[in-house]
């Protein structure tokens, strides 16, 4: 039987500086495989969440344990978070960051886990999308169930007004903001889905006994991932198909020649890898995918028009202060421009 632990055990580490927007704009195949966090490209610092992740999956650890347990390492390690993020979201050592990234996480490896079950039980084969708990800020559902419901032609969805669909259905993944089949639809929604009995979804229209053996066999084929065989390199790979990888995440990587092979090396347009001031340009302004901003660009853009949008509050003089992105992505910027030798 599948488990949440099987979840994160069979990622790979993907060490990164792009942020949750724009982890949702790569393929779900290659998030599906990757463990990141958002702004986490250190890897060791990846690992060791990755690490307690595991362990409250396991139940070895509770949320709260975890918590701490990163608490301390990240004062070991001397993390702090960028000038005018501490306290707010993005200041990794705070409470509300951890319990979005931990537990976030964690619900995904056991709706992955719960969805591998459901699978196996073809005398269940709906869901009922339902609220499991409270949040603080409630979205309509029944709106995003409509709209999803329709965006996939209702295949295999009810029409009698309950949130029901067949655990096949392409509405789960129409519904998530990460696209996936499962739960977490979305951050801190509180939305889960339970089983639906085969003699309910035969009532609502989705199924019928003549259906059996070819429901029973969509089940099974979903249960194997659809990015089960991908792999990092691209030794091998015909020029066709490197020049569509290229082409999808143009500004993103350029092609090299090495001692041992053609490699595909990341550019991090919107990161903090190091370059010469006469090369950063280049690397922030190039055009990216649908979906990604050149956000280096546009915060160098702000301090342009009014560097005051960067001071603390009693300098301001009543100029619209940066957003946290913003002050985040000038202080990458700062950071990565390698110094100029001077001679003498």
């Amino acid at each position: 039987m599948a488990t949440a632990s099987d979840y994160v055990s069979r990622k790979q580490n993907v060490p990164s500086e792009l942020r949750s927007k724009e982890w949702e704009h790569v393929q779900a195949q290659v998030r599906e495989r990757a463990f990141f966090m958002a702004s986490v490209a250190n890897a060791k610092e990846l690992h060791k969440w990755r690490s307690v992740m595991e362990q409250v999956t396991s139940g070895a650890m509770s949320p709260g344990q975890a918590r701490e347990e990163m608490r301390r390492y990240l004062e070991k390690i001397g993390y702090s978070p960028d000038p005018g993020l501490a306290g707010t979201i993005k200041d990794r050592s705070t409470v509300q960051r951890m319990k979005v990234s931990i537990d976030t996480n964690v619900a995904m490896a056991r709706g992955w886990a719960a969805r591998m079950e459901a699978l196996e039980d073809v005398l269940s084969p709906g869901q009922e999308l339902y609220r499991q708990r409270d949040s603080r800020v409630k979205r309509n559902w029944a709106e995003k169930w409509e709209q999803a419901a329709r965006a996939v032609n209702w295949q295999g969805v009810a029409r009698n007004g309950q949130m029901v669909a067949l655990v096949t259905s392409p509405i789960w993944r129409k519904l998530s903001r990460f696209d996936n089949p499962y739960p977490p639809f979305d951050y801190n929604s509180g939305m889960r889905v339970r089983p639906v009995d085969f003699e309910v979804c035969e009532e609502l229209g989705l199924v019928s006994l003549d259906d059996m053996d070819a429901l029973e066999e969509e089940m099974q084929a979903q249960k194997e991932s659809l990015n089960a065989d991908v792999k990092a390199s691209i030794e091998g790979l015909g020029e066709d198909l490197i020049d569509a990888v290229q082409n999808q995440l143009k500004g993103l990587v350029r092609r090299e020649h090495t001692k041992d092979g053609d490699v595909l090396v990341m550019t991090d347009p919107n990161g903090t890898k190091p370059y010469k001031w006469d090369k950063i340009g280049e690397v922030i302004a190039a055009p990216l995918p649908n979906g990604f901003e050149n956000s280096q660009v546009k915060a160098f853009e702000r301090w342009i028009l009014d560097s005051r949008a960067y001071a603390p509050p009693d300098k301001r003089e009543g100029v619209p202060p940066a957003s946290l992105d913003e002050f985040e992505d000038m202080n990458r910027l700062i950071q990565r421009i390698e110094p100029t030798a001077k001679k003498g």
